[in-house]
């Protein structure tokens, strides 16, 4: 029986900004566990991986954007995600996983000093690249590094899942920025934001999106050399056998500024996506 995976999204119910600020957490706690008890009742026995909270590393408050847009409410919204950790967790054929940024996002020490904070020990690991598009191979020795630290704080045995819904031609914000962030600054167009970043219109152009590698519960597949995990790269590959348990879509870059709803650029957006990734189809 296949499982079925869900991202689910609810500390930052009014969007992750409003009026050019971040929100505080709106949602009471008890609002916040009913939605969630509603989430596992409609889980119930059905075997299932949750990815939770994509984008909890915000209230890391790290990088540019959390030093001029830091979360108001971080505490908050950790321990709500560490009793929703604790709680999905204990459905009987539901594998969860924290929301623990990218390898182009956290530093080490801040992606486990959030996980602790959320909840970890009650769950199967932690997710990376929900809303960034690095390489897996990147996040790969990143997990590797996170669930070690995790370890030496008595948390042993974490592991990853990768998103590769959208990073068929990885790239970092960094790299974003130098190519599409002065553009997106000075016009306000959010056809260049982040969330938003153009798709490639061939497939040897860079710092543009893709369709990444099909999910798997095997980071080391046939592929596995155009993810940098093939042979010629034995440390990464034992890396990724040892800390990682599959490469998943969990994020949506298809579709426009990762939004859900009825949009009529998606159409077109996810046609070009598919056209130039370099994986098979």
């Amino acid at each position: 029986m296949p499982w079925s995976r869900l991202a689910v999204f609810g500390l930052w119910p009014d969007g992750e900004v409003v009026g050019g600020k971040r929100p505080a957490m709106s949602w009471s706690m008890a609002r916040y566990q009913a939605w969630i008890k509603q989430i596992g009742a409609g889980i119930g026995t059905a075997r299932a991986v949750v990815v939770l909270e994509p984008d909890l590393a915000i209230s890391a408050n790290h990088g540019a954007d959390g030093r001029t847009m830091p979360d108001p409410t971080p505490g908050t919204r950790t321990a709500m995600a560490r009793w929703a950790a604790a709680y999905l967790s204990r459905l009987p054929r539901t594998t969860v996983y924290l929301d623990a940024g990218s390898a182009d996002w956290l530093t080490v020490d801040e992606a486990v000093r959030l996980l602790r904070a959320s909840g970890v020990q009650y769950t199967r690991g932690f997710a990376l690249g929900a809303t960034h598009y690095d390489a897996v191979a990147s996040n790969v020795a990143f997990a590797a590094k996170v669930s070690a630290a995790l370890t030496r704080t008595g948390i042993p045995g974490k592991r990853a899942v990768i998103d590769t819904a959208d990073n068929g031609t990885p790239f970092t914000w960094a790299q974003w920025n130098a190519r599409w962030g002065a553009r997106f600054r000075a016009t306000g167009n959010e056809y260049y934001q982040f969330d938003n970043t153009p798709t490639c219109f061939s497939r040897t152009e860079q710092v543009c999106q893709t369709i990444g590698h099909k999910p798997t519960w095997n980071p080391v597949d046939a592929e596995a050399a155009k993810l940098g995990l093939g042979t010629a790269s034995p440390a990464l590959r034992r890396q990724a056998q040892v800390y990682v348990d599959a490469l998943l879509w969990f994020g949506r870059g298809w579709r426009w500024m990762q939004q859900g709803g009825s949009d009529s650029r998606t159409e077109v957006r996810t046609v070009r996506m598919a056209t130039y990734t370099r994986f098979a189809r």
